[in-house]
Order: structure tokens, then sequence, then C-alpha cells
């Protein structure tokens, strides 16, 4: 009986080796989160380099006016003299912007253009479901829809 014990005391060892290296293993293959998408991360400041929606294509070369997104201590976009709020919900790649709250600089800076979007950035903005970001890039797309970003330089970002 002794060694009948040991036996069934190894073979459950052994089994729960293999049940917790399985598992381990799941783990590596489906990520830690159990195969769930990590959130896309936004935070940063951003120019848009291109705007291509139903009736717009448009590039933009930076400087003075280009439309702004900034998600640094609350969500902001400036396009012109346009100041746009919102809340963001992203799950995954998915993402969305609500609560869009409009409104104008109460002057417009000298030399500032006109908004380069004639108003429709929050528009645009509303149609988006879909971001993909990398070091130098954030790309956000709905249906007929692509807003493309790189970084903005931080001596934009405080008007220098």
């Amino acid at each position: 009986m002794g060694r009948s014990r040991r036996a069934t005391a190894a073979l459950v060892a052994a089994a729960l080796i293999v049940v917790v290296g399985l598992g381990v293993a799941a783990a590596l293959v489906l990520g830690r989160d159990g195969g769930q998408e990590q959130d896309v991360v936004l935070d940063g400041r951003w120019q848009m380099t291109h705007a291509v929606a139903d009736d717009l294509d448009v590039g933009f070369a930076g400087g003075e006016g280009t439309p702004t997104l900034v998600f640094h201590l609350g969500e902001q976009a400036l396009s012109g003299c346009e100041v746009i709020g919102w809340e963001t919900t992203v799950d995954g790649s998915e993402v969305h912007f609500g609560d869009l709250d409009v409104g104008h600089m109460m002057t417009c800076p000298p030399g500032r253009q006109p908004d380069p979007l004639d108003g429709h950035y929050a528009d645009l903005l509303a149609t988006v479901d879909h971001a993909e970001r990398s070091d130098d890039r954030l790309v956000l797309t709905g249906p007929g829809l692509e807003l493309t970003f790189a970084p903005l330089p931080v001596h934009r970002y405080h008007g220098r």
C-alpha cells in the first residue's frame, strides 16, 4: 500500500505540473489578459497630416492652423480658431469620441489660418470608430473616413 500511495501522489503531482504548464503556455499564447486586445493608447499631442472623407481629401504640411488633437490633461482639438472638447471611449482598437463640445477662441491669434476643415472637424471626430497608433503616427478611421496624425512638435503646442 505504501508504494501505491507514492505512485498515486507522483501521478497527481505530474498531472498538476501538466495542468499548470498548459495554463502558462495558454497565457503566453493568448497574452496575459486571456486574449483580449490591448487598448490603443491615444496619449500625446498630434497634428493632422492627412484627412480623407466622403467629399474631402486634404494634406497638411504643419504650421499655424493645422488641425491638432491633444490627449494630455483632458482632450482637446483645434482647427483654425475652432476648439473641440469631448469624452473618449476606448475598447481595444475601437475608439469613440462622444459628448463633443465645439467652441471658438475669444480672439484668434494674429496670422492663424481660418479653419481648414470648414467647421467639419467635430463631425469627422464623431464618425471615428477605430484607432491605430505607432510611435510616429496615429490613424483614426470610421466609415468612409481616415484621419492621419503625426506627433505635434513641442514648440508648436506651446506657440513658440
